[in-house]
């Protein structure tokens, strides 16, 4: 029985170093919101490859759906449809989510000029222009990290009424 035991205790021992070299190897990681973004730095809309990277990277990626570059004429936009959304964010996280994309996309491709957010079945359009001026004029281009996007953008989405006036707004311009 003794040697039993011991076998038994090998191998689970053994199960438990596979299955922790495994999960160490894994590259199934859930993204950080704007981790390595600004590698991605005036990324034309053209360029497929490095638009899908960058929408991949920000928050609620894994409800994204479909995205579209719409380059045929300027303007140049971006629509991003995304699914399951309302069972896992309330309102005002869907919001900041939004504003925060939004950010990241116009600091980081210097041709888009809007992106439409589809949402179930609620649509949200963001301009370039209209989002710059909600900033207090701030160009968002002008940005050179991460961490200083974040910091700038978290002073304002925290602000109830600046960003009540912003989906007011965007209500109104569908």
């Amino acid at each position: 029985m003794k040697f039993f035991w011991k076998d038994c205790k090998f191998l689970v021992i053994m199960m438990l170093m596979t299955l922790t070299l495994v999960a160490c190897n894994s590259t199934n990681k859930i993204p950080d919101s704007g981790e390595d973004l600004f590698k991605f730095k005036n990324t034309l809309i053209g360029s497929n490859s490095a638009v899908g990277q960058i929408v991949h990277q920000l928050p609620a990626n894994d409800k994204l759906n479909k995205m579209m570059l719409e380059t045929d004429q300027e303007p140049y936009g971006l629509s991003l449809n995304y699914k399951n959304v309302n069972n896992s964010l309330s309102l005002d996280d869907l919001e900041h989510t939004i504003v925060y994309n939004a950010s990241f996309i116009f600091a980081l491709i210097p041709n888009v000029d809007r992106i439409t957010f589809t949402v179930e079945e609620k649509t949200y359009v963001i301009h370039r222009e209209f989002l710059q001026e909600w900033y207090d004029g701030h160009v968002l281009e002008e940005f050179e990290s991460t961490d200083d996007l974040k910091e700038f953008i978290g002073k304002y989405i925290s602000n109830k009424q600046k960003m009540d006036q912003l989906f007011k707004v965007v209500a109104n311009r569908q």
